[in-house]
């Protein structure tokens, strides 16, 4: 990767910005206060690199040679640091989270099941949530026969939600267009990321009337090979927003969203508003991965109640996975080697939280 030093400098003070290299030639641009910043490296004949940036004058592009990268670095030192708390950037769910669609679509499962299967098929919801076109196809003849019509299982289903959305219009989720708002005056980058295709992605915002402007970008399910409960689509997003993955916020209502976002090392806020999915006794399946493979899975169920531990003479530790609502602390007695565990494991780019069973 090229220009590693000016894109750790730019993450440090929590910029969003556009990284591309091609033919080993690096570039990054970027904006502040209206203004679109470039540097852009280039290689003469003679096989030498330099950088062509506007940092010292934001409408005049000049030639740095040499060692340009700590030239670049004390350029960007009088740029303003824009760490606040708040995340890089916010990435959206769409169905379930942002729009009610999900509901809409269980339905029409139960209306046309029976034709199919003999039984109304809205259960599967549960089991599809998050999924593009070739999950959820694969899974219905997984579950159903290989001889499942998918193509006219999903025409007859789409005919009933749309007689759904001319009837009941597409319910926005309470509080969405206020969040949105929110964000938007505190300059956080807004994404899309959803499942759905990119033609009813599109849809479903022009009929809602949310603002399309206000996502830095969006993708779709028909945009990526894998899908959730895969990270491939979280991790794309931070890629090209140009910010760390924990320097982000995924929010999500389902648990194939919710196991994407903390595979790909995001910082995760669920709606618990999804149908057919009993909170209680959910079983989560979290896999784990290494430079995007899949090497191991592990089941975790819920516990029916949460008790955060407070041992007397412990440490006080605000990165347990459980903690006090007041103090926002958990106080835990370590042994040496638990410890030490810890404090190199909380010293990784990804380490999120940990939990002493």
């Amino acid at each position: 990767m090229r220009l590693a030093k000016v894109q750790s400098a730019l993450r440090e003070k929590a910029y969003s910005f556009d990284y591309e290299e091609e033919d080993g030639i690096g570039s990054i641009d970027f904006e502040d206060r209206g203004l679109e910043y470039h540097v852009w490296e280039f290689q003469d004949d003679d096989g030498s690199f330099g950088a062509e940036t506007n940092l010292m004058h934001a409408g005049h592009m000049e030639e740095l040679r040499g060692d340009y990268e700590e030239q670049l670095l004390r350029l960007l030192e009088p740029f303003e640091n824009r760490k606040t708390g708040w995340p890089s950037a916010v990435i959206f769910d769409m169905d379930g989270l942002m729009f009610q669609t999900e509901q809409q679509i269980q339905r029409a499962w139960d209306i046309v099941g029976p034709s199919f299967c003999g039984e109304p098929m809205g259960y599967h919801l549960k089991n599809t949530m998050g999924m593009n076109r070739p999950s959820r196809m694969e899974y219905f003849y997984k579950a159903c026969g290989a001889e499942f019509p998918f193509e006219k299982f999903e025409q007859c289903y789409r005919a009933e939600v749309e007689k759904m959305k001319q009837a009941e219009g597409i319910p926005v989720q309470k509080g969405l267009f206020e969040l949105m708002g929110f964000l938007h005056e505190k300059q956080v980058p807004m994404i899309l990321a959803t499942g759905s295709r990119k033609e009813s992605t599109m849809e479903n915002l022009r009929l809602t009337g949310t603002p399309r402007d206000w996502f830095a970008f969006i993708i779709t399910g028909d945009m990526v090979k894998y899908a959730k409960p895969d990270p491939y689509i979280y991790t794309l997003c931070c890629r090209r927003q140009g910010i760390l993955p924990q320097d982000g916020l995924v929010l999500e209502d389902s648990v194939n969203g919710v196991l994407a976002g903390s595979s790909a090392g995001v910082r995760l806020g669920r709606l618990n508003q999804t149908p057919a999915e009993p909170e209680s006794k959910a079983e989560l399946r979290i896999g784990l991965y290494t430079d995007g493979e899949l090497v191991s899975r592990h089941s975790f169920r819920l516990p029916e109640t949460i008790r955060v531990r407070f041992d007397k003479d412990g440490k006080e530790y605000s990165d347990h996975l459980f903690v006090d609502e007041k103090t926002g602390t958990a106080r835990i007695k370590l042994n040496d080697w638990e410890a030490d565990l810890i404090k190199q494991e909380s010293k990784k780019p990804d380490f999120v939280c940990w939990l002493r069973n």
